[in-house]
């Protein structure tokens, strides 16, 4: 009985959920660019630190010196691996979908400006969470999310090449399915704004690796006070010591440049 040890499990089935992958655009070379010290303190400083914030709406309690995020305000679902960040709906109503792209939103760019510039997808379909523990003196633990919804995601996030975030087709028809009028969903999905009155969708020509093609995707740009000029778009893609050498990273940052004037209302100049 001595040498018996037990899992500590979990599992939850999401039937009908709305999902974003976001991944971390440059992370190799962040790695192998600073050392592992320097990537703790980013990874706690500045990509945990925005998850945490903008789950809860910015809303964040302090405990000392410590900020904590207010559990209570959160609503979404949460899981990042690697140089991904998950998060996911319990359900897939409307107001899901809305929640989803505001947080979307806010951590896209909250994490461009501190230069953890992302891409990603948003989509919708059926989602497993297994998470299990084994009692042992070593690390032994299953965390997983698996479904067609996750790959479809990953799919389309790995072909583009940017840093934005699309709505995918599926995620637009089950929205607008559950109102009575489908031309009042997509009015309803086009006009969706914060509290600032900024539009948290756009349609925009989103660069692929195969050519161009128009999506309704996130306006992660919410204005031009925020990014004020190109330098300021650019300079995200080379903070932590990452390089803008490789020919695939200047057409990232052009075609973020692209995206940045589109949603200021700018012209090429």
């Amino acid at each position: 009985a001595e040498n018996t040890v037990s899992n500590v499990t979990m599992a939850n089935e999401y039937g009908s959920t709305y999902l974003t992958l976001l991944d971390n655009l440059g992370f190799s070379d962040l790695v192998r660019a600073n050392t592992h010290e320097e990537l703790v303190r980013l990874f706690d400083l500045l990509i945990r630190t925005a998850v945490d914030a903008c789950l809860c709406h910015g809303r964040v309690e302090m405990q000392g010196s410590s900020p904590q995020l207010n559990a209570a305000e959160v609503r979404l679902n949460s899981l990042m691996i690697s140089d991904s960040i998950l998060l996911w709906t319990d359900s897939a109503t409307p107001a899901d979908l809305e929640e989803l792209i505001w947080v979307t939103r806010a951590l896209m760019d909250s994490m461009f400006r501190t230069g953890m510039p992302t891409r990603g997808a948003i989509g919708h379909g059926i989602l497993s969470h297994k998470s299990a523990e084994l009692a042992t003196k070593q690390s032994n633990l299953v965390q997983t999310l698996f479904g067609r919804v996750l790959v479809e995601a990953h799919e389309d996030a790995c072909k583009q090449q940017w840093s934005g975030c699309t709505i995918l087709a599926d995620c637009i028809d089950h929205y607008v399915a559950q109102f009575s009028d489908s031309a009042e969903g997509h009015s309803r999905l086009l006009t969706l704004a914060d509290d600032e009155g900024s539009p948290l969708l756009m349609r925009f020509a989103v660069p692929y690796k195969e050519g161009t093609q128009e999506r309704l995707v996130v306006r992660w740009v919410r204005s031009q006070d925020l990014l004020p000029d190109e330098n300021s778009v650019k300079q995200p893609f080379s903070l932590h010591n990452k390089k803008v050498v490789s020919s695939s990273v200047v057409e990232k940052v052009d075609n973020t440049l692209g995206f940045w004037r589109a949603a200021c209302g700018l012209q090429r100049t």
